[in-house]
């Protein structure tokens, strides 16, 4: 099975490069960045020559599958916590040795805990979900603005003024076009 994917992803590599021209190099398709984001995480953006935000893309899905892992550690400890709980309620009449696991704590709050925590841990898979979303809407935001062209004829400045008859301050932008 190793092999198999060894040699598709060395096939996919050889055909990307095999395809590229130059004037693949120089215009920039959203559909293509999309497309490749989807496929590999971090490839749109190196497709777009923006390599920085590749261990960005990363960093965030790291993080949600952190949360998520994380997150479903804690919800197993209080699922084995309220199913002792329940084991102790259902068999203490019929059996008087039993030992109380959590005094402190009625069977109810362990139950919300537990769902607390499974919503918990779910919300790590939608994090992680819409962090691999946003890295394709990335790259294909990138791809359409490659060719932007930002001119330095433009210039946007903030202006202030003061009004001393009214002792008002006005707040504004003014464009100017060289």
């Amino acid at each position: 099975m190793l092999k198999f994917g060894l040699a598709l992803f060395f096939t996919l590599v050889s055909l990307f490069l095999q395809g590229q021209t130059m004037d693949s190099v120089i215009h920039h398709s959203p559909k293509k960045a999309a497309i490749k984001s989807a496929c590999l995480p971090g490839f749109g953006q190196a497709y777009n020559q923006k390599y920085w935000k590749i261990p960005v893309a990363y960093a965030l899905m790291g993080g949600a599958l952190y949360f998520h892992f994380d997150q479903k550690k804690e919800f197993n400890a209080a699922k084995s916590n309220y199913q002792a709980k329940w084991y102790y309620e259902q068999n203490k009449a019929t059996q008087p040795q039993l030992i109380d696991p959590f005094p402190t704590n009625s069977l109810s709050s362990l139950s919300s805990e537990k769902m607390r925590l499974k919503n918990s841990k779910d919300l790590g898979i939608i994090l992680l979900v819409l962090a691999y979303g946003l890295q394709i809407a990335d790259a294909t935001v990138d791809a359409h603005l490659f060719e932007f062209n930002v001119s330095d004829d433009l210039s946007v400045r903030p202006t202030f003024n003061f009004d001393g008859a009214t002792n008002s301050t006005q707040l504004g932008l003014s464009l100017r076009i060289r």
